[in-house]
């Protein structure tokens, strides 16, 4: 939020507007975050007990389940498509429960549950491979780093978060913290003609 209100300040100076204080507090982005949470309340569909909604683990196609080995699988099968892949995929005949029913919901629950724990994670991660039922694994940190899709879009680099935004013309690596790096921008701090003389 704080970027984004530099670069509107900005662009106001560049078209001739004159600058200007900018109040920008990390509590802004949070509620503008909220939205769509107090929208909801707003209407009357938000529960302010913790899992009685939706999208804070009320629902069982839209929450964790822990695996026969310990590790988990997340759910979000939000959509009534993307629900019907879960049941088939699971293994539980159609119509056995109407998804935004919440009278099926503690059924629902208890049978996603213990089907999850059956299996392995990764065995789950094998069988809803391809499917478009919003299961994915919860991965570690460090599972994080290896995941292929990860690997592919090259998130990290040498195990530490590539840095973002990405601009193709100054592809890099992250950059590590300590005196290395400061001497390093200090140095060439100095040798940039418009930059501020350090030395």
């Amino acid at each position: 939020m704080a970027v984004i209100a530099m670069l509107g300040g900005l662009m106001q100076v560049r078209n001739g507007a004159k600058g200007e204080v900018i109040d920008v507090a990390m509590i802004d982005g949070i509620a503008a975050l909220s939205t769509s949470i107090h929208a909801l309340s707003k209407a009357g569909r938000w529960s302010e007990h913790r899992d009685d909604n939706m999208l804070d683990g009320a629902a069982p196609f839209y929450r964790c389940y822990s695996c026969a080995d310990g590790e988990f699988i997340a759910v979000g099968a939000l959509e009534p498509l993307f629900f019907a892949e879960l049941v088939a995929k699971l293994g539980f005949e159609k119509g056995r429960w109407v998804q935004r029913n919440r009278s099926d919901w503690p059924d629902m629950a208890a049978a996603f549950t213990e089907r999850f724990a059956s299996q392995a994670r990764d065995e789950w991660v094998a069988l809803f491979k391809g499917s478009d039922a919003c299961v994915t694994p919860v991965l570690s940190f460090g599972e994080a780093v290896r995941h292929p899709h990860n690997v592919a879009r090259r998130i990290f680099t040498d195990g530490l978060p590539s840095p973002v935004p990405r601009f193709h013309s100054a592809d890099g690596p992250a950059m590590r913290c300590g005196e290395e790096l400061a001497a390093t921008v200090l140095d060439r701090w100095a040798k940039t003609p418009s930059g501020p003389k350090c030395r």
